[in-house]
């Protein structure tokens, strides 16, 4: 049995990028509308995790290359993966750096989202 390693983790092809790609386009629509649903929701422990762990692979693209990971070509990224494959670099280990800081902007986020979503209630007026 092949175990799929996350994408986070694994060294993906161009061909592979393309077929991710295309199977996001078919489901821009209904993701779009699902990140909406979650976005109200606080994020679970898996999730903030995954956070930090991206952050801590970013941290180390940007200290490497001076680009943040969305900004490096396809080739440069799969150059870098292959890099970090060789090098057996654990990103979730790394990552625990990370999460008290993930977990502050959560909370941040939501208390912003509150404040958006909590009505202002207008000044009372006194009629003479």
């Amino acid at each position: 049995m092949i175990k799929l390693l996350p994408i986070i983790e694994r060294v993906l092809s161009r061909q592979a990028r393309k077929k991710i790609a295309r199977a996001a386009k078919r489901t821009a629509k209904k993701r779009a509308k699902k990140r909406k649903i979650m976005a109200k929701r606080h994020k679970g422990r898996e999730k903030l995790e995954k956070s930090a762990t991206q952050m801590a692979k970013n941290a180390m693209v940007q200290a490497m290359t001076g680009k943040s990971y969305g900004e490096l070509s396809i080739s440069e990224k799969e150059r870098l993966e292959k890099m970090f494959a060789k090098r057996n670099i654990d990103f979730k280990k790394r990552g625990k750096k990370y999460l008290g800081l993930v977990k502050q902007k959560e909370r941040e986020r939501l208390a912003a989202l509150r404040a958006k979503a909590a009505p202002e209630t207008p000044p009372e007026t006194t009629a003479a």
